[in-house]
């Protein structure tokens, strides 16, 4: 219905529509420009690139060349395990900030998506001054503190052990998936090859036999002319 609507209407009709959405796509540019100048943005972007790396380790340990093997070999890598009795890790100074200012402002812009809400949460932390951040990065420094003790006497626990070593076997299992993939690369290539030899092969008898029989019949040809 709205699409039909729209269809239908003058061109005057869309100009306030139109205009309005390129005043909000040039709001929304500069938003975005400005929120990839946040230290919010510099931590997505760091979670980003540690997801890509964990993912790409997976891939490069387990999958090797073949990526239709059965079996294990050569197949989809297993996922990287995860360590869910380790420590929860240090957050940042603005994630404690954003904790603190992301409620009031849903509250006072309900009209606002969550992303439009983070901007808005990036703005003003970027309007802070170093006095205003403080007390957030001492919240972070505690924080920090805290991962770096419990983690300490983590690494002293059986838990621990016990996830080393699954992490150890998940390494153990994608270079046997990469070693396995390679092998059977390796072997459907010799038998292609193989396969070419023996046609080859087919084809030089059947060659010697249609000789031998052109020799038999020039033979008998000759008996014939002398009779």
């Amino acid at each position: 219905m709205i699409a039909q609507e729209w269809k239908a209407m003058e061109e005057s009709q869309k100009k306030p529509y139109n205009e309005k959405a390129v005043d909000l796509k040039k709001k929304y540019d500069e938003d975005i420009a400005a929120y990839k100048k946040t230290d919010n943005y510099k931590e997505y972007e760091k979670r980003l690139k540690q997801f890509k790396q964990d993912k790409k380790d997976g891939e490069v340990e387990a999958s090797g060349k073949g990526k239709k093997g059965k079996g294990g070999k050569g197949g989809k890598p297993p996922p990287k395990p995860k360590d869910a009795n380790a420590p929860k890790r240090a957050q940042s100074a603005y994630f404690f900030f954003s904790n603190v200012r992301r409620p009031k402002l849903r509250a006072d812009n309900k009209d606002l998506k969550m992303t439009e809400i983070a901007k808005l949460t990036g703005e003003e932390w970027k309007n802070l001054s170093s006095e205003e951040k403080k007390p957030y990065e001492d919240q972070a420094a505690v924080d920090k503190e805290r991962y770096q003790k419990e983690q300490e006497a983590y690494t002293k626990t059986d838990n621990y052990k016990k996830f080393q070593q699954k992490l150890a076997d998940w390494k153990r299992q994608g270079k046997e998936q990469a070693k396995g993939g390679g092998k059977a690369a390796k072997k459907k290539k010799e038998e292609s090859s193989e396969d070419g030899s023996s046609t080859g092969d087919s084809d030089e008898t059947e060659e010697s036999s249609d000789d031998n029989n052109s020799s038999s019949g020039e033979e008998s040809s000759s008996s014939e002319d002398d009779e």
